[in-house]
């Protein structure tokens, strides 16, 4: 039915008819006459032997005719490069898009695999692949295939930490919140990952502008690209670096890029983004892709495409018959007033210029009943001044799909170019098709009359489930001194087309007019390498513009709002970032936009918005899991505080395995300031109740392991009593089924005070531990001091608590620590905090009954036992120093080391410690660990701080009370150290005697001043065993057991 045109270099084109002039006839009056080009009047046969393309399309048989010649007349080492560059061509292989006969998809794809065809991905009727050149005349005779055409694509790229994080207040919703996409995999199609050479993955993984390669999957690689989705994922890594990332390139074709969206989802992507376009992807009705978007959205990944960077770049009409026959048998379209023909400007040099054109009718490719376009429709490039006709599409549309590309490198010496439309099926009457539009893919062409510009956004961004993103320079928003509110790119497109028909092929009663774009991105932020440095900055980094920028911008915003809470929907994702974008206007309609606009959607996206409108999603039930030890059960520091999590309401004696009082025991803290533990007594007091605690103590591990219900929250929180509201010591817990930074619990209460835990010795929770409120579900308890009378403390549902306990600032940093370590064991420590400050500042310290050692700093308050003892102060210089009294006591006689830590913290001259009994004085300074003997009683020590001759005044003093004999270390292995103190000068005698108490040595002998002495003792010479030092001075012994371990 179809004939070939005469062949024009480098193109071939079809007609069957002659134009002629025409009269066209305007209301009662004549209008002009317009000439049919004569390039459009000239008919000829194909020749003999020349392969019959058919509905291969004009550019895939250029592509093979220019390979051919290539073949013929090549030279050594030559590369093929095709003419219009535009093709998806790599090496001697292009991709292409072939549609089936009706049924025949499978048979299809397996006839253009036998051909050679790779990376061959079936949609329906749509088949995608890699296919040598060469094959292409073969592939045009297959019976199965409808037609084809090239898989023409674009990147919606314009042309280090993004700015783009910061500009969406990404950086404030990660710190207020805590949340970092952790738990969230988000995948990526675009071209390439790590194929381009220009710098690579593994550089970018090193200076952690991408996670560590254990974090990253990658599905399919493109054997060639500009590696745009590496830069994509870098844009992701900034704004959620806790999500993991997956990649699969887009290239391939549609049906390929469909199959790589569900291979992400099935991954495990729970939020995909992309920023490819197949200029055949379906204006009017929902494509294969989009169909594949759908799929995985109904499944819960949330989609974000890139809208584009074609502005306003199209042109919309509906046919009308000009009377003027095309060179395929069909008539022209009259753009106004019988003109033909539509000036375009097109810039020479080289410009690529791609136009698509595409009309309302179905596709074949995506229609489930198979139904296709009922018109066939072709366009035409003429070169104005040539008369010569450039680039066509003249695909046969009838049953296929609608749609024509026509592709050219302007190489001509011309600016000046003509576009024609022909109809050579079903536009007579009301058959013709509701609306068509051409698009053009580069901004320095211009159309020149009878031109409607409008959308430019199509396909797959149009879908459901799809969520589309417009971009703003990130310097143009507000958080970067930019207008307020920010401004759209002047590329950004605009969304706009409707849908005509359901997944059937079926027309709609009512057009769809789906929202494009949804929101707004940030772009023009950087990366490590993709682009090019612009001078928006002051660094040298390569800044990425473009909506393929913004769509992973908005991305990471998911992965923030998913890691909060898993559950959310897709839609409920899109409503959020929409209900708190900043309201934008689009500046092609002339006036002020309020609300949804088709340039920026719903505005410029805030993440930290986004993020606050994210409920925490709140299971019904706890699941507690204790197992808590006791060591021996043999001490008092083998008590542990425990509690239990949710709506618990049951009795001590219920829950904890024995016998009270012969194989458990536990204590409740009544509050009072003295005699304030109480033993077990069976009543309702030693329930386990949502936030409450007991001391437990068990010839047994503890364990439990049972659902629990939830506690009621009210805004967001739990509430748990203080009984009486006295301002003292209680012991709580966190009934929730989370863990919560004590931080958020502080400021929710207005307190300062911090949460003690026990492990044989107290640990400030802020201070020494990770600053987080553990949830009792693991049996955890802790001892507060209600200092402000609280009657309830305000639990609130965690807001990311374990990401922001590390980010906590530790109190306290200008102080000095001094911890008390039982000797000849690794723990636990008692410490506690001392420094200078302009105010008094203290924290008190929870009862040390049940601590295996305790230090303390005594209070000047003396109130009552409980306030007696403090774990931190600080307090201003009086005059040249201060002494600071201290409180240690073990539950075992024997020594205790001392080990003083942050002495820095202390600007004065002089730091010393002393143990007033012994008479023994330490210089901080230049010796951070002291050994003390100490009993079940105690012993007083003292720091002093302040000028030299302060601290030396309060050492020079000291004199030991009572006669004392150590050695240290000890077991001895080679050298030791036997150390007395005298109380007053007198005669000494320091022997050393074996287990049969024979004399070894003479240590020391003779007149000794008061004080300290220290001698060495060398045991290289003593065999393994037990020895004794004897001390003898005015009239007093003295005995320390000595072991040599060799």
């Amino acid at each position: 039915m179809h004939m070939s045109l005469p062949r024009f270099p480098g193109m071939v084109a079809r007609a069957v008819l002659i134009g002629v002039a025409v009269i066209v006839m305007g209301a009662g009056s004549a209008s002009f006459a317009q000439e049919v080009p004569s390039w459009a009047q000239t008919n000829k046969a194909r020749t003999a032997g020349e392969a019959a393309f058919g509905n291969l399309g004009s550019d895939l048989e250029q592509l093979y005719q220019q390979h051919q010649r290539f073949q013929t007349s090549k030279s050594a080492g030559a590369t093929f490069e095709p003419t219009v560059s535009a093709l998806p061509v790599q090496g001697e292989m292009v991709t292409v898009d072939f549609l089936a006969q009706k049924g025949e998809g499978p048979a299809l794809q397996e006839a253009l695999r036998a051909l050679g065809a790779e990376n061959v991905a079936r949609s329906g009727r749509l088949v995608s692949g890699r296919i040598p050149i060469p094959a292409l005349a073969e592939a045009a005779d297959l019976p199965s295939l409808h037609s084809a055409q090239p898989a023409y694509m674009i990147s919606a790229a314009g042309s280090v930490t993004s700015q783009g994080d910061a500009a969406m207040k990404a950086d404030d919703a990660r710190s207020q919140n805590g949340f970092d996409g952790s738990g969230v995999k988000v995948g990526v199609l675009s071209d390439s990952y790590d194929v381009s050479g220009n710098g690579s993955a593994q550089n970018d993984i090193d200076s952690g502008d991408l996670p560590s390669s254990d974090r990253i999957e990658v599905l399919e690689e493109a054997s060639s690209g500009t590696d745009e989705g590496r830069a994509m994922m870098q844009i992701i890594h900034d704004v959620a670096p806790g999500a993991d990332l997956a990649f699969h390139t887009a290239f391939g074709g549609q049906a390929n890029f469909a199959q790589g969206i569900r291979d992400l989802a099935n991954a495990g992507s729970g939020v995909i983004t992309d920023d490819i376009l197949y200029f055949a992807e379906p204006m009017f009705q929902d494509g294969v892709i989009a169909d594949a978007v759908e799929e995985v959205g109904q499944n819960g990944a949330a989609h974000f495409s890139a809208i584009g960077n074609s502005a306003r770049q199209s042109h919309t009409d509906t046919f009308t018959d000009s009377g003027c026959t095309g060179p395929n048998g069909g008539t022209f379209h009259d753009f106004s007033g019988g003109a033909i023909q539509q000036r375009l400007s097109i810039p020479k040099g080289g410009t690529n210029a791609t136009f698509v054109f595409q009309w309302a009718d179905p596709y074949a490719s995506v229609s489930a009943s198979g139904v296709g376009a009922d018109t066939d429709l072709n366009i035409y490039i003429e070169d104005v001044g040539q008369d010569t006709l450039i680039a066509q599409g003249t695909v046969a549309n009838a049953g296929g799909n609608p749609i024509e590309i026509a592709s050219f490198k302007n190489d001509t010496g011309s600016t000046d170019f003509d576009l024609l439309i022909e109809c050579t099926e079903g536009c007579s009457g009301d058959k013709k098709p509701a609306q068509m539009t051409y698009m053009f893919f580069n901004r320095n062409i211009s159309v020149d009359e009878y031109q409607n510009p409008g959308p430019s956004g199509y396909g797959h961004v149009n879908a459901e489930h799809s969520h589309s993103v417009a971009a703003a320079a990130y310097f143009d928003t507000p958080e970067f001194g930019g207008p307020d509110p920010p401004v759209v790119e002047s590329f950004s497109s605009e969304g706009g087309f409707p849908i005509y028909f359901d997944d059937d092929g079926n027309e709609l009663s009512t057009p769809k007019n789906p929202p494009a774009p949804d929101v707004t991105g940030p772009d023009g932020g950087n990366t490590t390498f993709f682009r090019s440095d612009s001078n928006q900055d002051a660094d040298t980094d390569p800044n990425f513009f473009g909506t393929s920028a913004a769509a992973p911008h908005v991305a990471g915003v998911a992965a923030l709002m998913r890691s909060k809470n898993a559950e959310l929907t897709p839609s409920e994702i899109y409503t959020k970032l929409e209900d708190t974008a900043i309201d934008m206007d689009d500046p092609a309609t002339g006036t002020s936009d309020t609300g949804y606009d088709r340039r920026t959607g719903h505005g410029f996206v805030q993440a930290d918005q986004a993020l606050q409108a994210v409920g925490t999603i709140r299971p019904a039930a706890v699941s507690a899991s204790v197992d808590r030890s006791f060591t021996s059960a043999s001490s008092s520091s083998d008590y542990r505080l425990v509690a239990l999590p949710g709506q618990v309401d049951r009795l001590a004696e219920d829950v904890v395995d024995g016998e009270v009082g012969t194989e458990w025991q536990a204590y409740r803290d009544n509050g009072s300031n003295s005699d304030f533990l109480v033993s077990y007594d069976g009543s309702d007091a030693f329930r386990f109740q949502p936030g409450n605690g007991f001391w437990l103590i068990s010839t047994q591990d503890w364990t439990a392991n049972e659902l629990v219900s939830s506690v009621d929250l009210q805004s967001d929180a739990a509430e748990i009593s203080l009984p009486g509201g006295n301002e003292t010591w209680y012991i709580i817990s966190n009934p929730l089924d989370e863990d919560v930074s004590w931080s958020e619990v502080k400021t929710e209460n207005g307190i300062s005070t911090p949460i003690w835990s026990f492990n044989g010795t107290f640990t400030n929770v802020v201070q020494d531990g990770d600053g987080t409120f553990d949830s009792a579900k693991g049996g955890e308890a802790y001892y507060f001091k209600n200092d402000q009378g609280l009657s309830s403390l305000t639990i609130p549902y965690p807001s990311g608590a374990k990401a922001r306990a590390v980010r906590e600032t530790k109190e306290n940093t200008s102080t000095l620590t001094l911890s008390a370590t039982q000797a000849g064991t690794d723990g636990p420590s008692s410490t506690v905090r001392l420094g200078l400050s302009e105010t008094t500042k203290t924290v008190a310290a929870p009862p040390g009954q049940f601590e295996a050692v305790s230090l303390r700093i005594v209070s000047s308050d003396s109130s009552s036992a409980r306030n007696g003892m403090i774990m931190i102060r600080q307090q201003p210089l009086d005059g040249n120093g201060e002494t600071f009294e201290l409180r240690l006591q073990s539950q075992k006689n024997g020594q205790v080391n001392l080990t003083a830590a942050n002495v820095s913290a202390i600007t004065t001259q002089s730091v010393a410690l002393t143990h007033p009994s012994s008479g023994r004085s330490y210089d901080l300074r230049t010796n951070s660990s002291a050994p003390v003997d100490v009993t079940e009683e105690g012993t007083d020590l003292k720091v002093h701080v302040g000028t030299k001759r302060y601290v030396n005044e309060q050492t020079d003093d000291l004199a030991p009370s009572t006669l004392t004999l150590n050695a240290y270390p000890n077991p001895i292995r080679d050298q030791g150290t036997v150390e007395y103190e005298l109380p007053e000068a007198s005669e000494v005698h320091l022997k050393v005697y074996d287990l049969l108490g024979r004399q070894v040595t003479t240590l020391a002998r003779g007149a000794k001043e008061a004080g300290q002495h220290t001698v060495s003792l060398s045991a290289a010479q003593l065999p393994s065993g037990v020895y004794f030092a004897r001390l003898q001075a005015d009239g007093q012994t003295r005995t320390q057991k000595i072991v040599v371990v060799r």
